[in-house]
């Protein structure tokens, strides 16, 4: 496709109609494939819940103009400052976060032995998780110690139980949409930022890992903020700032190993940005910081006798799941299915249009965002593609979004609102989920 062709094709859809449409379409080919292929065996819902796609798209693309306006100004009267649509939005959003943790359904295995480990912190203290640290499953064999012992102080505090968990795990996400909006400001301006953390939480698994007792939206915390400080450091260089990024980055490897998936992302950000070569002092400052951290808990680690261990689950062999015919289809099932599900199906055509746009620009913040998926994404497939751990690249596809959305002045808003409602009826549908097959996977 030539350059022209590509024009013309952005061209048609800065109209409203051809963007709710795709989006549209693609919520229902989500859900048709949901029915088609025995992921859920309630067939009513699914039914109950295309009727919902269909309706939501209607209200969306045949709203008045007028009406619209209406409700703006009724929305202008009820949060007349920015400061009040924050609280606004925070609150909607602990609200549904609120929610979440009470119903939503446990994660089999993984919540069960993090609550395990923070019930020990709770009760007999850091030193009796470290002995027992190899007799728990889920951490002596693949994961470090943060989270597990910040758990355990909240539950010694709070008291005991998985909502408590939960409602520690909603922090992490309420900061990483609050980093999305620095960082978004910091590349771009204030409104790109804002309106990129409100695209975050239209991303079903933000939400779902926001208020669950693992680690993955603690750790894409750490990531995003990271990025945002070793962005900040091109405008404004300090010590104290190589100090922060190197304690969030040993922070994240504390968290979770696949902390480790921001070197390849920060390496490419040095590689495309002069000034940063020029500070590189700065960034080896950080480097240093964050290795003495890992580097502490693995020596650790190896005296009670789990480094080994964990070096053996985690050593995944390159390319395994691209040269294997399980780990292909394995890595299809996450792709296909779960992935599109994570991010929302519906922002398919949202990303396209906005990669495409990013692609013919020449700003090295273009470049990097895409540079940043990118990254993580290969460095998931060859390794281990779980759908789960693709989650730190999202807050930069909402600034992707963010960034087409804001040139979209006809149909910005109809847009936001249409994948509002999406991710509000796949919230539901998750909300109790348990898939009764696997696609490729027997």
């Amino acid at each position: 496709m030539d350059g022209q062709a590509i024009r013309k094709l952005l061209e048609w859809f800065r109209r409203p109609g051809p963007v709710l449409t795709g989006m549209m379409l693609l919520q229902l080919c989500w859900l048709a494939a949901i029915w088609i292929t025995g992921a859920s065996t309630n067939g009513p819902e699914i039914l109950l819940l295309a009727l919902f796609a269909l309706l939501a798209w209607l209200t969306a693309i045949l709203m008045p103009d007028d009406l619209r306006h209406r409700l703006e100004g009724w929305r202008g009267r009820l949060m007349p400052n920015r400061k009040t649509a924050v609280v606004v939005f925070l609150v909607i959003v602990i609200s549904a976060g609120v929610f979440y943790a009470v119903y939503q359904r446990g994660w089999t295995f993984d919540e069960d032995h993090s609550l395990e480990a923070a019930h020990i912190v709770a009760t007999e203290g850091p030193a009796a998780l470290f002995a027992q640290y190899a007799d728990i499953p889920w951490l002596g064999r693949q994961h470090p110690p943060l989270m597990p012992l910040l758990n355990g102080a909240v539950m010694r505090i709070f008291g005991e139980g998985l909502f408590t968990i939960r409602l520690f795990s909603l922090l992490f996400g309420l900061g990483t949409l609050a980093v999305t909006y620095a960082l978004g400001r910091e590349l771009y301006d204030a409104a790109t930022g804002q309106l990129a953390a409100v695209l975050l939480m239209t991303f079903p698994l933000v939400l779902r890992l926001s208020t669950a007792a693992l680690t993955d939206v603690q750790v894409t915390f750490f990531f995003t903020l990271a990025i945002y400080l070793a962005v900040r450091t091109l405008r404004a260089p300090s010590w104290g700032t190589d100090l922060l990024l190197g304690l969030v980055v040993g922070l994240g490897l504390l968290t979770k190993y696949t902390m480790v998936m921001v070197g390849p992302v920060l390496v490419l950000f040095f590689l495309i940005n002069r000034r940063a070569w020029r500070l590189w002092y700065h960034y080896a400052v950080a480097a240093l910081i964050a290795g003495i951290l890992i580097g502490g808990w693995f020596l650790y680690a190896y005296q009670l006798g789990v480094l080994t261990a964990q070096r053996e689950t985690i050593d995944i062999e390159p390319g395994f799941f691209v040269t294997n015919v399980g780990g292909l289809r394995w890595m299809a099932n996450s792709l296909l299915t779960k992935l599109p599900s994570s991010i929302g199906v519906y922002h398919g055509l949202l990303l396209l249009l906005s990669g495409i746009t990013l692609l013919r620009q020449r700003q090295w913040k273009d470049w990097f965002l895409l540079l940043w998926i990118a990254s993580v994404s290969i460095v998931l497939i060859i390794t281990l593609p779980d759908h789960r751990y693709f989650m730190p690249t999202f807050p930069a596809m909402s600034i992707m979004i963010a960034l087409w959305l804001m040139r979209q002045s006809l149909g910005r808003k109809r847009a936001v609102f249409l994948a509002f409602l999406y991710a509000g009826s796949a919230l539901w549908l998750f909300l109790d989920w348990y898939r009764a097959s696997e696609l490729f996977i027997g």
